[in-house]
């Protein structure tokens, strides 16, 4: 391995044609985009929430047919792609800039729940909007303040089920409750908010799930969190209060729980691939460092202790993309063992992403914690793949459930959100 040669065929030799533009045309959006971007705006992650999203990049994403990646046409998509192939997109888009992940992965997942289950007025009404609208953005709400990861063990009983209620009102639904932890949550205009319709069951039988428009009566943005990574993009809390939506915006009655992963099985693997990607920069961006960095008269690759210390880099990441890439052909092919693949894929890949990040910094000596390096930020946002999307942990207890279904005990009941 070498540092970046500007041609993405040295991490993807053997993909077919049609994955390889992709990723080509993910890597130019990145060069060219990404890059004048971040020389422009050094600080925006630093600027107040509602102006450091990084609205440009959204409007040139959308010139790449990235962002409607995998949707349908009404939503500006070629159609389905499969998980390898987003994969593929996430890790270069994330090489450039992983908080542009986590907005455009909210695009995806909730364009594919509206594709799938909304009504024909109101699909084509908001997936029209998304082709229409670049700085259009979704929010897929399910974590509330009472739990979030925990809910992920599917201790499926009426006990665990989500604060949040929907109760039916005539021909609609009012909504009460928080969401907190969500992506895009200060900047969306369309939400999928999951909450209890039965209560007194349990959550697979009791929870239903809704689209709530930004404009709804009733629906506030509350506190908007203040991240240590990731802070290109926001995240926020939802307030519910005698949030009233028509029938039409309801989604799946009763039989919600868990179905995001069935609809959009990619989340994991994505993620995953996220982290490669911002593991794939922190390498490329300490590989340069010791090339040009001169001490006791020779570049510091020279010295063995850097030397090891890249090489144990690269090696990380190559094991993960492998591992992310196996993860993604299982999930695409259905195969039995494709939930723990994309729960270890999740959990490697991120915690390669931090050490990786870590060593960059390392290898950066004093300077690696300024903030002009740049070093300093990928480890800050590689910090938030111990939490995304569930906690490691957690994953860690489902694995276990995977491996071993007749004697890991109830703390780690499987649930199917990996298709």
């Amino acid at each position: 391995m070498t540092t970046d040669t500007g041609d993405p065929r040295t991490r993807w030799f053997d993909l077919d044609e049609a994955r390889l533009d992709l990723a080509q045309r993910a890597h130019r959006f990145v060069e060219e985009r990404v890059r004048r971007y971040q020389r422009l705006y050094p600080d925006a992650e630093w600027s107040a929430p509602e102006s450091r999203v990084p609205w440009e990049l959204l409007d040139d994403l959308d010139g790449t047919g990235l962002r409607t990646l995998g949707l349908p046409g009404e939503a500006g998509g070629s159609g389905p792609v499969d998980t390898l192939t987003y994969v593929v997109v996430a890790e270069e888009l994330a090489r450039g800039e992983s908080a542009l992940i986590d907005i455009v992965l909210q695009g995806w997942k909730v364009g594919s729940i509206v594709a799938t289950h909304a009504g024909a007025e109101v699909r084509r009404l908001w997936l029209g909007r998304f082709a229409a609208e670049p700085r259009l953005l979704f929010s897929h709400c399910s974590s509330e303040p009472q739990g979030s990861s925990d809910r992920w063990l599917n201790h499926d009983v009426p006990e665990a089920a989500m604060r949040t209620t929907a109760v039916r009102d005539g021909s609609g639904w009012v909504i009460n409750g928080r969401k907190q932890f969500i992506t895009n949550g200060p900047d969306s205009s369309l939400y999928v908010v999951y909450a209890t319709t039965t209560p007194g069951v349990v959550p697979s039988q009791g929870t239903s799930s809704f689209l709530v428009p930004r404009d709804t009566p009733g629906f506030t943005i509350g506190e908007t969190y203040e991240k240590t990574g990731g802070r290109l993009f926001n995240n926020a809390e939802l307030i519910f209060e005698n949030c009233r939506v028509t029938d039409d915006h309801l989604l799946i009655l009763d039989g919600a729980s868990g179905t995001s992963g069935r609809t959009f099985p990619a989340s994991k693997a994505i993620i995953a691939a996220q982290a490669v990607g911002l593991a794939q920069a922190a390498y490329e961006a300490a590989a340069d460092f010791a090339i040009s960095r001169v001490q006791g008269g020779r570049p510091i690759i020279q010295h063995q202790a850097v030397a090891l210390r890249l090489a144990e880099m690269a090696t990380r990441i190559e094991a993960a993309r492998a591992l992310v890439r196996q993860a993604a052909v299982a999930i695409d092919r259905k195969a039995s063992h494709r939930r723990p693949l994309a729960y270890m894929a999740k959990v490697a890949a991120g915690e390669t992403a931090f050490e990786v990040a870590r060593q960059a910094v390392e290898l950066h000596g004093g300077l690696g914690v300024m903030r002009h390096a740049g070093v300093e930020r990928l480890l800050r946002d590689a910090t938030l793949f111990f939490h995304l999307d569930g906690t490691n942990d957690i994953h860690r207890f489902r694995i276990i459930k995977d491996l071993f279904p007749e004697s890991a005990g109830a703390y780690a009941e499987r649930r199917d959100d990996v298709g």
